[in-house]
Order: C-alpha cells, then sequence, then structure tokens
C-alpha cells in the first residue's frame, strides 16, 4: 500500500509519507512484540517496547511538523471514477460467496468455525 501511495505522490509530499509510514511500520512493530510478550507472559511496563511506542508517535509527529512546510497543492477538479472500479474490490469476496455457500451446504457436519474457514 506505501509502495501505491507513493507512486502516486508529488515530489514535494514523499518527505511527509515517508515519515507516515515510518511511524506506522514502528507502531505495528511494537504492538506486535507487545502481543506476544504478553502472550509469553514477559512483558513489563517500562521496557524497551515502551520506547517503541513513544518513538513511533514522535515520528508521526514530524511528519506532521513537515507536512506544514510543504507548499499548497494546487486545487484539480475531481475526477468521478468509473462504476466498474467502484465495484472492483468487492468481486473476490462475491466470487466465493456462492460456493461457500454450496459447500456449507453439502457438509452439515461442519461447526462454525470450520465454516468460516471455508469462506
Amino acid at each position: 500500500m506505501a509502495v501505491l501511495v507513493f507512486a502516486r505522490a508529488r515530489t514535494t509530499q514523499r518527505k511527509t509519507l515517508g515519515l507516515l509510514t515510518v511511524g506506522i511500520v514502528m507502531m505495528a512493530l511494537s504492538d506486535s512484540a507487545f502481543a506476544y510478550l504478553t502472550a509469553v507472559g514477559s512483558y513489563h511496563t517500562g521496557s524497551l517496547i515502551d520506547l517503541g511506542w513513544v518513538a513511533a508517535f514522535l515520528v508521526l509527529g514530524v511528519a506532521a511538523l513537515v507536512s506544514t512546510r510543504e507548499p499548497l497543492a494546487e486545487l484539480q477538479p475531481a475526477q468521478v471514477p468509473a462504476r466498474a472500479r467502484l465495484w472492483l474490490p468487492y468481486l473476490p469476496p462475491g466470487s466465493r460467496m456462492p460456493s461457500s455457500v454450496i459447500s456449507g451446504s453439502a457438509k452439515p457436519d461442519m461447526n462454525t468455525t470450520q465454516a468460516s474457514a471455508a469462506w
């Protein structure tokens, strides 16, 4: 997702977008490490993971400050996407639904977890 945003962004916005990406990745890594350490029972307050959250918020704040120094973009008229592009994200789940209903009704001994995993 970040690669697509960078590809479409103007060069003046790339520094801000880069900082936002770094901040979000740092937050995700800190959250993942927190979840793991909590699951194994070795997390304690004041650990290195807490510094990851603080650093992530600092990077996000720096991104906000950097964005105020970027020149304002020229206003361009909004382009309305074609209907096909609006419906495109719904095609993969919609194409799977009939097959999951058929497979779910063909196997009455499936429990809820198995049925949701089949979908």
